[in-house]
């Protein structure tokens, strides 16, 4: 009789442990893309051993876990206790990751070369197409639009849009992303018409923004102590740069090697020396030439057109940061 109690009694703690599993578990992200680490959290109650399934011929033995799904879909992931038996099934929904434009650099400056880059989730290394495309406030310098990567100038302060297409075997997916563009200061060429308006015009080395008009008294100040002028002297070179109806002509100081460097009627002509460069307007627009490094004057430059605007009556650089 005192066997049976004791066999009782233990059979009813037997259940009773039996009782206290109870099984459940989280995760985190709650929707995860394909890709991105999924972490499992064991929220469970009693038991010892456990089992991990995770719906993708994956299992693990341990309290927690972690897994990366390479596909989306609909997964059963279920948690069992090993020595009880009781488990815990879940449903998760991965989802596909879009894919993605950004920038490699945190701040982006004016005419500061950076790189842009789409990311893109393609673990079976499926066919995959880039094209990018250029606006007004935004220049590719890159060979190749066709790329994931582009190296890019901005052309303008401010927000600017960059657009991007990205084609798989199954779709063609349009990526939009906004840039925050910070000014930057560089010399400028100050341009005033013979009706009166006055432009500038900034240098950024080997690159120039487009032709803005002047909205600030500084430009005014500068253009309104400027002669329109057709000689121009570069001190350290010692040359003399001359403009006329027949195009425009350099020659050394003691007015010999004259040679003519540029056709047409010039209309004002102004030399920088810290732009290496000197500035003519003709009735065609405003152009540029680097400035004449050798005794015999001969070059193999052409003028470089900078802008249309036909009635630029006088011209002036400001050497600072405009």
């Amino acid at each position: 009789m005192r066997n049976k109690f004791l066999y009782t009694i233990a059979l009813v703690f037997m259940l009773a442990s039996c009782r206290k599993v109870n099984v459940d578990f989280s995760y985190e992200p709650a929707s995860p893309n394909a890709g991105e680490k999924v972490e499992f959290t064991n929220l469970s109650t009693g038991g010892e051993e456990w089992v991990w399934d995770f719906g993708n011929n994956k299992t693990a033995t341990t309290t927690s876990s972690s897994i990366v799904y390479e596909q989306a879909g609909t997964y059963l992931v279920t948690l069992r206790e090993a020595k009880s038996g009781k488990q815990c099934i879940k449903s998760i929904e991965v989802g596909s990751p879009e894919p993605y434009l950004y920038c490699t650099q945190d701040e982006i400056y004016m005419f500061k070369p950076v790189i842009l880059k789409i990311k893109t989730y393609n673990p079976y290394d499926h066919f995959l197409a880039f094209e990018w495309f250029s606006n007004s406030g935004m220049r590719i310098i890159s060979n190749s639009f066709d790329t994931d990567s582009v190296e890019v100038i901005f052309t303008k302060a401010g927000e600017v849009t960059v657009e991007a297409d990205v084609m798989t075997d199954e779709e063609l997916t349009n990526l939009s992303e906004t840039f925050t563009v910070i000014n930057t200061p560089a010399p400028a060429l100050l341009m005033q018409t013979s009706d009166d308006k006055r432009y500038f015009q900034r240098f950024y080395g080997e690159y120039m923004e487009d032709m803005r008009e002047v909205d600030y008294e500084r430009g005014h100040g500068i253009l309104d102590t400027t002669n329109q002028q057709l000689t121009a002297t570069d001190p350290m070179e010692r040359k003399v740069y001359t403009g006329s109806s027949d195009g425009l002509t350099v020659s050394n100081s003691d007015g010999g090697q004259q040679v003519r460097i540029a056709e047409g009627n010039i209309r004002t002509i102004a030399v920088s020396t810290a732009l290496n460069r000197i500035f003519f307007a003709t009735s065609n627009g405003v152009y540029s030439l680097p400035l004449i490094h050798t005794y015999n004057n001969l070059t193999d430059q052409e003028p470089q057109r900078i802008n249309y605007v036909s009635n630029i009556s006088r011209i002036n650089i400001d050497n600072t940061s405009f």
